[in-house]
């Protein structure tokens, strides 16, 4: 079988709340790994919090609080955020583990060996907010002053003596690895700018800085003490060492032990990051360069987001505008917050966020036609006391399909996958998700959901049951409707885990659990469950059950 993906988010900045940008990003990331587990895959799926840098100590001192435990409460507030939105991770980091600095200190001692480090004394600008070094042509206008783009701050001159890393040797094996893996990084226009940085300005880049008592130290045989291990060099090996944890990670993160190895999760299987636009050099620069000089393989694919915007604005702690995600789950729920920021914006375009919007797509959407499908047939059985389904009678798939002649030609193409029960075998499913088209996978499941309800409308089910001789069609109807809302269900969970969560109380089905988030002991077990969730799929013939809570 030998399907395995290894999914990651960045790690994120340990310095305040979580917000809706660094949500979506991890949403992004879970839709993935739930959408491949639907694809038989066995996923492992890694989150975690960077904090080894100079804010950090800062915001501490400033709040009156240790550093660790500031960073334990904040670690919390992420950990909280996640758990609560459900999402499917299968392994935590944080950057100030000694598993981890241990394992950068490696890394750190086999480039000075292999002559890739060298020191420099420099004079650049420093912007604290972004831990990220600026030229004047990085800077804007704002207030009369030349400032970060991002955070409307005014960049300090810093002169320091640190190690850098010879990304300029790599430009060569740069390229050729482009021209190799042309589908690297996603969106095509995302790759085509990493090509053409490395093509006007690729320079050395800086993985230490003097004088800080709280990073990663540099190992000894740098005869360094004053200076420690620069956070952008720090943070891209988190992905590695997530590999060097194990399985209880999650849950019980202080346990962890050096001893206990796995890197083959990195060097055998299918690599996704997740990340956003003004981190997108780091990964697909910086990273690549680095995995080559200390022998590791490259990932397989950068999925790469743009930003939502409030007033214009990237959202920003130092601007004061960002959004909880928290309040917007206790207001929306989690079903309305994911369908409406996957189906109003493309995974690659900025957008501008709208509760308004938002609300559109819980009430008019999930509500109105997701929630009143399921409403008018789950009220219809229990009424009339249709406690099975049973549509192995294929004449009753047959005058579906020749009802549905008006549909368009996709939808048609969608319907007749269901309705042959080889759509999770088909390529369409991997399309969507091999895109990243988000959006219009959530489309032609909600166009399929109101034609269903178009369907109710012209066959009058309630009407039809009355009539003796009418009767029988009105049950088919109200089975075929159960069946579709099954697999609509099931194709739609990597999107609607409550959605889903929801037809699991109406479907009596003890492997209907599928989608929701497991870990596998072995390829074999994989297989097992994926082979019980296909028969799922096709299932025909079902127990129902409706209690009081099938309905949004």
């Amino acid at each position: 079988m030998n399907k395995r993906c290894y999914i990651t988010t960045p790690i994120y900045y340990a310095n305040g709340w979580p917000h809706i940008g660094t949500t979506y990003t991890t949403l992004i990331a879970d839709v993935l790994a739930r959408s491949k587990r639907l694809l038989w895959y066995q996923v492992k799926f890694a989150v975690g919090t960077d904090e080894n840098w100079q804010k950090m100590k800062e915001t501490a001192i400033e709040e009156g609080k240790d550093v660790m435990q500031y960073l334990n409460e904040i670690e919390i507030l992420f950990r909280n955020a996640r758990d609560k939105l459900d999402i499917s991770y299968t392994d935590y980091i944080r950057t100030t583990h000694p598993t981890h600095h241990r394992f950068v200190q490696e890394i750190l001692e086999d480039a000075l060996k292999k002559w890739v480090v060298y020191q420099w004394e420099y004079e650049w600008m420093y912007c604290l907010w972004c831990e990220g070094f600026k030229k004047e042509s990085d800077l804007i206008d704002h207030d009369g002053k030349h400032v970060c783009p991002d955070h409307l701050k005014e960049p300090k001159k810093i002169k320091e003596k640190n190690r850098f890393f010879k990304l300029k040797e790599f430009e060569n094996f740069l390229n050729d690895f482009y021209k190799q893996n042309s589908d690297f990084v996603f969106p095509d226009f995302r790759y085509n700018e990493v090509r053409s940085f490395v093509d006007q300005w690729l320079e050395d880049f800086s993985i230490s800085r003097e004088g800080s008592d709280f990073w990663i130290p540099l190992p000894e045989s740098f005869k360094d003490p004053e200076s420690v291990v620069y956070i952008r060099f720090d943070a891209l090996y988190n992905y590695l060492t997530v590999c060097l944890y194990p399985q209880d990670f999650t849950r019980n993160w202080q346990s962890v032990s050096w001893d206990s190895n796995d890197i083959s999760f990195w060097n055998e299987w299918e690599i996704i990051h997740t990340l956003w636009k003004d981190i997108s050099r780091f990964h697909a620069i910086f990273w690549p360069a680095m995995l080559h000089s200390s022998g590791y393989k490259q990932p397989w694919k950068e999925i790469i987001h743009w930003f939502f915007t409030v007033d214009g604005q990237k959202m920003s702690k130092s601007l004061g505008n960002k959004i909880d995600p928290l309040d917007l789950y206790a207001e929306y729920w989690r079903d309305a917050l994911v369908y409406y920021l996957f189906s109003d914006i493309k995974i690659w375009n900025d957008g501008d966020f709208s509760k308004d919007r938002l609300t559109v797509a819980k009430e008019n959407v999930l509500k109105k036609w997701w929630g009143n499908l399921v409403s008018r047939v789950g009220k219809l059985c229990k009424k009339y006391e249709i406690s099975k389904v049973d549509i192995t009678d294929l004449s009753i798939l047959d005058t579906f399909d020749q009802d549905w002649t008006l549909l368009d030609s996709e939808l048609r193409k969608v319907f007749l996958e269901l309705r042959n029960n080889n759509y999770l075998a088909h390529e369409v499913i991997a399309s969507y998700i091999q895109n990243n088209d988000y959006m219009w996978y959530l489309r032609d499941r909600f166009s399929i959901v109101q034609n269903c309800n178009w369907y109710m409308q012209i066959k009058e089910p309630w009407v039809k049951i009355k009539d003796k001789d009418t009767k029988q069609e009105a049950i088919n109807d109200l089975q075929l409707m159960l069946w579709l809302v099954k697999n609509l269900a099931l194709i739609s969970s990597p999107f609607l885990v409550e959605w889903f969560s929801r037809i699991q109380d109406i479907i009596q089905v003890q492997h209907i659990d599928r989608t929701t988030f497991q870990t596998f002991e072995n390829e074999a077990e994989c297989e097992v469950i994926s082979k019980k969730f296909k028969t799922l799929f096709e299932l025909k013939e079902f127990e129902v059950a409706f209690g009081e809570g099938y309905v949004y």
